[in-house]
């Protein structure tokens, strides 16, 4: 007989059950009641109809739903149902891959200001023990659609909704729209242009993306342009609820006058696209370097755009950034990190670094892990021997990509365990972590092809 042990499961307001749970915390197909014949005296539970277990379900971390499939085969098809799982947090199913990248070069093959080209992901890498959810990875639900280009790239992810760029790189970018879809319902609509035309040469100007919902069927994007470090900056904002763009002026003097954006007019900014970004406490979160501290920093800009606050990343971190991401509802920042003694290297791993109190803006140490624990030897350089990916978003983990040999690996932060994943066939181009949705929202809708 498997050992078991008992897992108490509370709505806030006093423990409802108490039920036998077998140790191997597997989620997998072949899970069978754990034999205990004072179960059914010990579970009150079984006696609730399953509107109300999946209620209390539902307020429980992602984590936990995960851990509770492995309960009893009925509680793995409740939660497995797609009438329930719609009302269920979700974990990370795995990422969306993408190897196509083009460089662009002058005449002459001078190097000219480049641009990535990203086509529309045509892989899907699921987690191991995830089932694969219903995603067709070359979205031919929105390909298929005349006004929709085959050519998409794929800008970002929110709470299980993704944003494509819908138009070549090529063109000019004010010719762009958008397709918000959720790859999960298969549900998506258009968004226009944001109504800025500048030249191909200049770097890309990113457009995030903002949902929840569980709070609002509504998003918003916030587009931002910069003119390198000379301080002219543009912000717009689309709202699917109004269905049109927002714009404040570029005018020096109104983007001094406060909100958050004077220090990049005064100072000068640009954003580290490349190192990820978050939503978190209302606001999306992404890294940019600040000209005039000659530094990284944490900026986060409001779903309308009126707001801007910079978060300086602590002077202990030092370091190179990696990436930002949301954990636990916190955000969370990590970083490569290299102590010298002399012209020696005595430690160098990654640090991670949580930010827990938003008065104080005080960043904590959550945890560091050498290269020689991760990869086997001492000196390492992201980018080339490594690249960090995300952060799991309901637990103490982190996922990496060791370039070498292209392995996906895993490492949880709490058991220091270190596990391979996959083997990838490119360690080249994005790799965008994915949460599924199965909520159906309105406003997407009415766009279902």
């Amino acid at each position: 007989m498997e050992q078991c042990q008992s897992i108490v499961i509370t709505d806030g307001s006093g423990t409802w059950s108490n039920v036998a749970v077998d140790g191997s915390g597997s989620g997998g197909s072949g899970i069978e009641d754990c034999p205990n014949p004072r179960r059914s005296a010990a579970a009150p539970a079984a006696g609730l109809p399953d509107d109300a277990i999946v209620e209390i379900l539902s307020r429980v971390p992602a984590r936990s739903i995960q851990r509770f499939k492995c309960v009893s085969r009925a509680w793995r098809d409740l939660i497995a149902d797609p009438l329930h799982r719609k009302r269920l947090p979700q974990t990370l199913e795995g990422f969306f891959c993408s190897d196509d990248v083009e460089f662009r070069h002058g005449v002459g093959g001078a190097a000219a200001p480049w641009n990535i080209r990203r086509h529309v992901h045509r892989s899907f890498v699921s987690l191991p023990g995830r089932s694969a959810p219903p995603v067709d990875p070359s979205f031919s639900y929105l390909t298929k659609v005349p006004s929709v280009r085959n050519d998409m790239r794929l800008l970002g992810c929110c709470n299980g909704y993704l944003l494509f760029a819908n138009g070549r790189v090529s063109e000019a970018y004010g010719s762009l729209g958008y397709i918000v879809c959720n790859p999960a319902t298969e549900q998506w609509v258009a968004v226009p242009s944001a109504g800025r035309t500048y030249p191909v040469s200049q770097a890309e100007a990113p457009t995030y993306l903002i949902v929840d919902p569980a709070m609002s069927p509504h998003f918003h994007l916030v587009h931002i342009w910069q003119n390198d470090f000379l301080g002219e900056i543009d912000v717009r904002t689309y709202s699917s609820e109004s269905g049109a763009w927002c714009h404040r002026s570029s005018d020096r003097r109104q983007w001094q006058e406060g909100g958050g954006w004077e220090e990049w007019v005064n100072g000068g900014a640009m954003i580290k696209s490349m190192l990820g970004s978050a939503f978190v406490k209302g606001m999306q979160r992404f890294v940019i370097f600040d000209a005039r501290r000659k530094a990284d920093v944490v900026s986060g800009v409001d779903r309308e755009g009126k707001t801007c606050r910079n978060i300086s990343l602590p002077d202990e971190c030092g370091g190179f950034a990696l990436l930002i991401g949301q954990s636990q509802g916190l955000l969370h920042y990590v970083s490569e990190h290299v102590d010298h003694e002399g012209n020696c290297s005595q430690w160098s791993g990654l640090s991670v670094w949580v930010h827990e109190d938003y008065d104080t803006d005080e960043w904590v140490l959550k945890h560091r892990v050498s290269f020689l624990e991760l990869f086997g030897k001492r000196d390492c350089s992201a980018g080339f021997d490594y690249n960090a990916l995300a952060i799991q978003p309901d637990r103490n983990m982190l996922f990496i990509l060791q370039n070498i040999n292209r392995k996906l690996m895993s490492y949880d932060m709490d058991s220091k365990e270190l596990q391979v994943l996959h083997t990838l066939r490119s360690s080249d181009g994005s790799f965008t972590p994915y949460v599924p949705c199965f909520m159906e929202s309105s406003v997407l809708l009415a766009n279902k092809d």
